[in-house]
């Protein structure tokens, strides 16, 4: 199999490289290890192509050429969630290692937005293409098909399920109701389903008072999608880190793009309070 690969691939470019490169193709798998790389400093990038080459060939020996949409699913779902065991860490579901994609694959555990990466990316090598969808709360997977779109929830075992039962599985992992929009159930971008990776990450690393960490992962929210919750957070995050001037620089600059923000008072106290700490050095 290692003759196979081209010349290139254990090239693996930064987040924003990868980013430009994935365009249409959806190389969701590059993404996620460059995600990788950064907590870890080096990812073997051909072991990961090896590991989901091999998943994806076992699909395609299943494949007779005659199945329908559904029959493709049913063929991954049995493969990767029943015979490789990927599934949903229920003991410990905050563990960061469950969003680097290198862990996922060696351990077969992860959560649903970082298992959705490996369905996706095994689909997409036996020419089946999927989306992700945000879900809020419960990320998933979707297909066409002649009914038209078709959630795959690999949290659940790969299980074809309906947008009602969706709904009810969000508001249950969420614990309150969700204000459902027709944009609910949308597919998302790449750069969406890597942002929400990495927000996975932020709030693991923020609860947990790993503020260097935390940082990190704030700026590659930036490069992945810059909106203006992420300068905030990183404000804060600099913040917590005394580094008062860097967050006097990113709060003030929330503050000017997020002009009718509920919170723009309680950042205004933390912008005053980053001044004085400067003031008194």
């Amino acid at each position: 199999m290692s003759a196979m690969r081209k010349p290139d691939v254990e090239r693996l470019g930064t987040i924003a490289e990868e980013l430009v490169c994935a365009g249409d193709e959806g190389r969701l798998d590059r993404i996620a290890l460059a995600i990788a790389a950064r907590e870890y400093g080096t990812v073997d990038v051909a072991a990961t192509e090896d590991t989901l080459e091999e998943l994806a060939q076992r699909v395609r020996d299943r494949l007779t050429g005659d199945e329908g949409p559904s029959g493709i699913v049913a063929s991954l779902s049995q493969t990767i969630c029943r015979e490789a065991g990927f599934r949903v860490d229920v003991n410990d579901y905050y563990e960061p290692r469950n969003s680097y994609l290198t862990d996922v694959l060696a351990r077969r555990l992860g959560i649903p937005v970082t298992l959705s990466v490996v369905y996706h990316e095994i689909a997409r090598r036996v020419g089946f293409p999927m989306v992700g969808i945000g879900v809020p709360a419960r990320f998933m997977l979707g297909y066409r098909d002649s009914g038209g779109l078709s959630l795959v929830d690999v949290a659940a075992g790969g299980a074809i399920i309906t947008e009602a039962t969706a709904r009810e599985l969000a508001e249950r992992n969420s614990g309150r109701r969700i204000a459902w929009t027709e944009h609910s159930f949308r597919a998302v971008s790449i750069a969406e389903w890597a942002r929400r990776i990495l927000n996975n990450l932020f709030r693991v690393f923020k609860e947990r008072e790993e503020y260097d960490r935390a940082l990190r992962v704030a700026e590659d929210m930036e490069i992945v999608l810059a909106t203006p919750d992420v300068v905030r957070d990183r404000g804060l995050i600099l913040a917590r880190l005394r580094r008062w001037r860097e967050a006097e620089a990113a709060l003030a600059r929330y503050l000017d793009i997020a002009m009718s923000a509920p919170d723009r008072e309680a950042i205004s106290q933390h912008l005053a309070a980053a001044r004085a700490r400067i003031a008194a050095q």
